[in-house]
């Protein structure tokens, strides 16, 4: 959850099911046929699904194990803001990174889970109008 969204787990992952989504729709249940907007469509489902579940897990994992995992995140967090705390500021600004410092100790399992949720919204989005562009087919091959 702390890893720099470049190497987030969650690109590939959604590329797959969606990839394969888009695929096994149009060629078994579409007659080989795929249009822009029905990857869209599809593509949204796929990641959203995903998204909502691992939010959900995250939610749970995060309630059950509240004192050893928030507070290890919390405490990761923080060392990460104190050490890089210029190339925080450089990009944020000075007042978000002071919001950031003070608001992290209240981190609870909800804002976990929100916050995932969130950050899987522009992967999923980017995948999905690059996959529905790769997959689609206006007829049979």
């Amino acid at each position: 959850m702390l890893l720099s969204p470049l190497i987030d787990i969650r690109i590939p992952l959604y590329g797959v099911f969606i990839f394969f989504g888009l695929k096994v729709y149009r060629d078994q249940s579409n007659g080989g046929a795929l249009g822009f907007v029905q990857g869209i469509v599809l593509g949204f489902f796929c990641y959203m699904t995903i998204a909502i579940l691992t939010s959900i897990f995250i939610f749970l994992f995060a309630s059950i194990e509240q004192t050893q995992f928030i507070s290890k995140y919390i405490d990761i967090a923080m060392d990460q803001l104190i050490h890089n705390r210029e190339l925080f500021i450089d990009s944020i600004g000075e007042n978000a990174y002071r919001k950031s410092i003070e608001m992290l100790p209240n981190t609870t399992a909800a804002n976990l889970a929100i916050d995932y949720f969130l950050k899987s919204m522009p992967i999923g989005l980017f995948l999905t109008i690059v996959l529905a562009i790769l997959q689609r087919r206006k007829t049979l091959i």
